[in-house]
């Protein structure tokens, strides 16, 4: 006979009551992992991939969001797990790296002009690489268009 004011989390293993499991709107049953074991994976998600998160939130949010994570990235540990996420990229893109490094080379040398944003005319533009076989064919776009290439390019 089955107990119904209860049942066993599938994450931590432990009994608990009903009131602490979520419904499933897809079955209407309960889940199978209590309400806290999914705030603790959600909470390590968002460490983990905080730009998916970031887009999630209402404009006063986003605004606090800004204000942490720049506050954050100043401090010792920001700079440090910055700097990992950097050489972690790094390693795994070292063509992508020598083609950025030889674009600023030839910008810091003259020869090649940095150009204004191709959708705004913003003068403070980057330079984004649709073809990476194509090392010098590049579009110059802001920060703001540059993200959005990317983000249209990944979905």
């Amino acid at each position: 006979m089955k107990n119904t004011k209860g049942k066993k989390c599938t994450q931590c293993k432990k009994y608990r009551l009903n009131e602490v499991f979520s419904l499933r709107p897809d079955t209407g049953r309960l889940h199978t992992i209590c309400k806290l074991c999914i705030e603790i994976y959600r909470k390590e998600y968002r460490k983990i991939h905080p730009y998916n998160y970031f887009y999630t939130l209402s404009p006063e949010k986003k605004k606090k969001f800004r204000e942490y994570y720049i506050k954050y990235s100043k401090t010792p540990k920001g700079k440090l797990i910055s700097s990992r996420a950097v050489k972690k990229w790094e390693a795994k893109n070292r063509e992508k790296v020598k083609i950025h490094r030889k674009i600023n080379n030839l910008i810091r040398d003259k020869k090649l002009e940095r150009k204004p944003c191709i959708v705004c005319g913003d003068k403070k533009s980057d330079a984004h690489h649709p073809d990476y076989s194509k090392p010098l064919e590049v579009m110059w776009l802001c920060r703001l268009h540059h993200k959005a290439e990317h983000s249209r390019l990944l979905n």
